[in-house]
């Protein structure tokens, strides 16, 4: 299925094409009720499917965005918000200023998607160490600065694994109630504001960290394949070596030393020369099998 309409402007005419055809692939491919028994669905979950865009507003069933978003609307019950959302997805070309609308949605949506990055980047930092409350550490660089220290950068980066990226308040009610900073009165001074950019700051360390270490990661697994590669036995034959000149000409006079002793008379032959001509024999039999080895090797030499 093409996607490509995904990136396209949600005002345009590809996006409304894309959109129409991505309903009706899914309501075809939606699961029947009888199937739900099997796979232990909700009698209505064949009711609903989940759009691929990752801006999209009904990328998580509309439901957990429903529920957020009617708890903070005063007097509105989470059955009105759902009408209204329902009402403004089918009408909301009828409102003059929709365009504008529209951009503010999607300049909500990409923070969202910006937050989920920033929690995903420090997860995976915080995954490299076994206590990262006591052993985490961050490549400064350049930025390391002179009024906070690493134990208040460690601890910031932690509190916001665990508070969630955006919760100032609460970060800055953390700094104020932990025994780490008890004396520490820079950091139980500063405002949400200046947290805020110091964590901004440290967060862009840990992405650049993260991407350093996916990179030699990437390196070190390249090299390792070409280590294997490069070290397994080759299924080839060895090229066959040249004899030399001596080679063959020694060769030769054993042969024919031992081409005339057949044919002489070999009761005149001494047993030293009968010892001689059986070496040979065996020399030149030898080599009919593997020339490339030098079995003409005297008693003395060896």
């Amino acid at each position: 299925m093409d996607r490509s309409w995904m990136k396209a402007s949600r005002l345009s005419a590809e996006f409304e094409r894309g959109v129409i055809e991505f309903i009706r692939f899914a309501e075809i491919n939606l699961p029947s009720p009888e199937n739900n028994d099997e796979k232990n669905l909700p009698p209505k979950s064949n009711e609903h499917f989940r759009c691929p865009c990752v801006l999209c507003g009904n990328k998580k069933l509309e439901i957990h965005k429903i529920k957020s978003i009617a708890s903070e609307m005063e007097g509105k019950t989470e059955e009105e918000v759902e009408r209204y959302a329902e009402v403004f997805r089918e009408r909301y070309k009828e409102l003059n200023d929709y365009d504008r609308i529209i951009k503010n949605i999607e300049r909500g949506e990409s923070r969202i998607a910006r937050k989920d990055e920033i929690m995903k980047a420090i997860g995976k930092k915080l995954d490299r160490y076994k206590n990262p409350w006591l052993e985490l550490k961050i490549q400064y660089g350049q930025n390391k600065g002179k009024l906070y220290n690493e134990e208040c950068d460690r601890f910031m980066i932690c509190m916001t694994h665990k508070l969630g990226y955006g919760n100032w308040d609460e970060l800055k009610a953390a700094f104020r109630m932990s025994p780490l900073f008890r004396f520490d009165w820079f950091v139980k001074s500063r405002t949400t504001q200046e947290l805020t950019r110091r964590c901004d700051t440290l967060i862009r360390l840990v992405e650049k960290e993260n991407q350093e270490y996916d990179e030699r990661e990437r390196q070190a697994r390249k090299e390792k394949k070409l280590a294997t590669k490069s070290s397994t036995p080759s299924k080839r034959p060895l090229p066959r070596q040249a004899e030399s000149p001596s080679l063959k000409k020694r060769k030769q006079l054993t042969m024919d030393h031992y081409v005339s002793s057949v044919f002489d008379d070999p009761t005149s032959l001494t047993e030293e020369e009968m010892y001689e001509l059986r070496n040979s024999w065996a020399t030149c039999f030898l080599d009919l099998y593997n020339p490339e080895v030098d079995y003409d090797v005297s008693d003395d030499e060896v």
